[in-house]
Formats: structure tokens, C-alpha cells, sequence
């Protein structure tokens, strides 16, 4: 049976749906159903039957295909942890990880976007929940969150995507991309104009429909029926849109998380530039300060 080539590991909130959908395009890459399987976040992956469960995703790969999955959860430390030495000792040492980044309070905001719009948070500002939910910090540690797999694998299989860079150079990093992992580039089939699971735009499931994707039969009757394509024309169709109402972004609330930030980005600054896919990093655009970030800090809502 196969296991993955590769994983994009995250991060939340960061344009990971647009990366993956990208570089599916290529015929030589296979994805699974299933963009966020997840099933490296536990322990039972490494059992008989856990990896008999894993590899059967990927049964449909054809044998020149590379197989991957994108689980944003495997960059989730605290709330899940040891992940890259799972893929270790699964995998094995040859495996190839691409970690696709924003500036961290942008991801931040989207991330409460998110959290709220889809019902998990009560609606509550940014300094109430950066109280209440530390992970809103903490999946914003890039550099402690890749640390883990760059030690694990080695620099030169992990790769650090930069968002704004990304989505102002979609085809061009993809073909990087596919090129450092093996795969067929086919740039002209992604479209540059469309990113995808924007929350502007994003049908949200409440009610009774929030448990649909994972009713069983859905999932195994239902979904493989449908193509990403098609499934996404249906939802937007049926389902009401996310509204997207900014949280406010306060002074004091700024500058207590740029605070708790900085010294992560320190740690993306020390490492290795092989890992950094595109030009080198001005990492002071991520250091702004609140005016500036005011001005700047558009509804650019993604994951």
C-alpha cells in the first residue's frame, strides 16, 4: 500500500486549501478525499489497523503518482503533539513538508473570524479571546510550530511558503514546488484570480448541517459522488455565506500581541534560508506598527 510523498502541515488560517488545490492540478500528485484526514494527530496511526486506515485513503493514487495530505491540526502544538515523529516512523526520513504561512495577527483575526462565524466561539473581541483561547497565539508561532519537523527531517525537506508572496506568485511557486518534490508542473491550469475557502465568501454550516460531512454515509455514499469542484458549486448554492465582520484590532490589544509574537519571529529569522521558498524574507513587514498595520490590515479572511 502507499503513504504520502509528502503533507502540507498547515497552518491554520494561512491559504492552505488554495496551496493544496493548487498543486493538485498536477496529474503526478494524488490527493484524498479528505483534505484534513488528521490521522497523524494520534498515536493509533502507528498501529496495524491505524495504518491499514491511513494507507487506505491513498488507494486510488495510481503508481506514478506522488500521495499527499494537508492537515492544518499538524501544526497545532500545543493541542497535538509529537505529530512529526509520528511521520517518522511511519513514513520514513524521505518524506517532504511544505508549511504555507501569513503575517500572525492577520491569522489571528481569521482564525476568530472563523471560530465565531461557524459557531464554535461565541462572538467575543480579539483581547477577550486572546484570554480565553491561547492557541489563537500559539498557531501563530510559526517558527516554534516548524521547529519540530525541520529537526525531525532536516532543511531540506521542509518548505516555508510566505502567503502574500504565494498569492502574488501562485504559478510560479508551484511550479518550485513541483519541481523540489518530483511532480509534473502544470501551471497553466491554476487560476490565479480564484482563491479558495475565502470567508468573505464561505458557505457555513449551522444547525443540523454542521453535522452532515461527517455522517457516515454521507462520507461513504454521498461525497466520492462529487468532485472538490463540484461539491464547492453546491454549497455555494445551498448554504448562506459567512458574514464577515472584522474583529476590531485596539491599540492595546496590538501591541500585547505583537509583544507575544516577536520572539517567534526571531526563531523564523534564524532559519536556514533553504526552507523559505521565494526571495529572501524582510521579516520587518511583520514587525509593523499598529498604524500601520490599521492601514493596512484588509478582509482578507483564508484558509
Amino acid at each position: 500500500m502507499t503513504l504520502p510523498s509528502f503533507l502540507i502541515v498547515g497552518g491554520m488560517k494561512c491559504g492552505s486549501t488554495t496551496l493544496y488545490r493548487d498543486l493538485a492540478n498536477s496529474p503526478t500528485v494524488f490527493f484524498p478525499l479528505d483534505k484534513e484526514p488528521e490521522n497523524l494527530t494520534s498515536d493509533d496511526v502507528l498501529t496495524d489497523s491505524g495504518r491499514a486506515e491511513y494507507e487506505l485513503m491513498f488507494k486510488k493514487a495510481r503508481p506514478d503518482q506522488l500521495c499527499a495530505e494537508a492537515s492544518t491540526a499538524y501544526t497545532k502544538q500545543p493541542t497535538f503533539e509529537r505529530v512529526p515523529q509520528r511521520a517518522f516512523e511511519l513514513i520514513g526520513p524521505d518524506l517532504k513538508v511544505i508549511y504555507i504561512i501569513r503575517k500572525p495577527i492577520e491569522r489571528m483575526v481569521s482564525h476568530l473570524h472563523h471560530c465565531i462565524s461557524s459557531g464554535i466561539w461565541e462572538p467575543c473581541d480579539l483581547k477577550s479571546a486572546i484570554g480565553a483561547y491561547p492557541e489563537l497565539i500559539q498557531y501563530s508561532e510559526y517558527g516554534k510550530q516548524i521547529a519540530p519537523w525541520i529537526e525531525r527531517f532536516g532543511p531540506d525537506q521542509v518548505r516555508i511558503v510566505r502567503f502574500d508572496d504565494y498569492m502574488s506568485n501562485r504559478r510560479a511557486r508551484c511550479v518550485e514546488l513541483w519541481n523540489w518534490l518530483g511532480a509534473e508542473p502544470c501551471p497553466q491550469l491554476i487560476d490565479e484570480e480564484k482563491a479558495f475557502n475565502a470567508s468573505k465568501s464561505k458557505p457555513i454550516l449551522r444547525g443540523p448541517l454542521r453535522w452532515v460531512p461527517n455522517n457516515p454515509v454521507y462520507r461513504s455514499c454521498v461525497r466520492p459522488l462529487f468532485s472538490n469542484q463540484m461539491r464547492g458549486r453546491i454549497r455555494s448554492v445551498v448554504l448562506p455565506k459567512a458574514r464577515v465582520e472584522r474583529p476590531a484590532l485596539e491599540n492595546e490589544v496590538y501591541q500585547f500581541a505583537q509583544k507575544q509574537l516577536l520572539p517567534d519571529i526571531e526563531r523564523l529569522k534564524q532559519l536556514e534560508q533553504i526552507c523559505f521558498l521565494g526571495p529572501v524574507q524582510d521579516w520587518s513587514a511583520w514587525e509593523k506598527t499598529y498604524d500601520d498595520a490599521q492601514v493596512n490590515h484588509a478582509d482578507r479572511i483564508v484558509t
